[in-house]
């Protein structure tokens, strides 16, 4: 049976009604693509330029420590991810560890500094080592009695395995130079390290 003029003129009729919208998607569709492309490559500009700064951090602390003397021997692995950097590994006292923290800190770009997975080793000879740091603590009040200009008041020490860690400040270089001079006088000390650091405002 063939279909009558007013069927042909429906099914015409449903067609065009069809194709409007598959039309108006299909033009719609490279102005969505282009926006998607769009979105993409920010996204991935931001997270090359992340990925770039998250870099230069870490390789600009490497650098610091690598330059003091104090720390350039510590095994300490260092990683930035947005900004953050994570600190990782094992240091011989908290002066150490403070001395760390300090750095990664104030390089530039940095936002914040996790070193929850920083460890102090523990010592070999924890009863000699106490004694250790209360002959030294005990030298060095006895000399800032004597001379309060030579020796600074208020020095923390710690010593892990025979080693000697000062840190807190001072009013000048000589002083600093003094307190190391005393605890290496110290029977038992195997060597000295210095956090110490001269007051700025005095």
């Amino acid at each position: 049976m063939k279909p009558s003029n007013s069927l042909k003129t429906l099914l015409l009729v449903c067609l065009m009604l069809m194709a409007v919208p598959l039309s108006a998607k299909t033009e719609a569709t490279p102005a969505n693509t282009g926006g998607s492309i769009t979105q993409s490559a920010t996204k991935l500009a931001t997270k090359t330029l992340d990925l770039i700064g998250d870099a230069a951090i870490t390789a600009s602390i490497y650098a610091q420590l690598a330059l003091d003397k104090n720390l350039s021997n510590l095994n300490v692995n260092v990683s930035t991810d947005k900004g953050q950097v994570i600190l990782q590994g094992v240091v011989n006292s908290e002066a150490e560890a403070n001395a760390v923290i300090k750095l990664a800190s104030s390089a530039s770009g940095v936002k914040t500094v996790d070193a929850t997975q920083l460890r102090v080793q523990k010592s070999n000879q924890p009863f000699t080592d106490l004694v250790i740091t209360a002959k030294v603590k005990g030298t060095l009040a006895y000399q800032h009695l004597l001379d309060t200009r030579s020796i600074p008041a208020d020095i923390h020490v710690e010593t892990n395995n025979g080693a000697v860690y000062l840190s807190g400040t001072a009013s000048s270089p000589l002083q600093i130079q003094n307190a190391i001079k005393l605890a290496k006088s110290i029977s038992g000390v195997s060597r000295v390290k210095s956090f110490v650091e001269v007051e700025t405002n005095q």
